[in-house]
């Protein structure tokens, strides 16, 4: 695994996330004037993949900024 100029992650692995599915859910607020143009966009497996593949300072680093 390489690192690919800045990026801090290695090439493959940026790869791997880009190509994951995103998923795309309907919203519409209630009373909402554009209840029927209001949409969500999930990249829930990307996300996981992220998430799985910290370091332990990053861990450190997301748990002291939801605090």
């Amino acid at each position: 695994m390489g690192f690919s100029g800045t990026s801090l992650a290695p090439l493959d692995f940026v790869e791997k996330v880009s190509a994951m599915r995103d998923f795309v859910f309907p919203i519409g607020f209630n009373g909402s004037k554009y209840n029927h143009m209001e949409w969500r966009i999930c990249f829930n497996t990307a996300e996981t993949e992220l998430v799985n593949n910290l370091n332990e300072t990053q861990v450190k680093i997301i748990v002291m900024l939801k605090k």
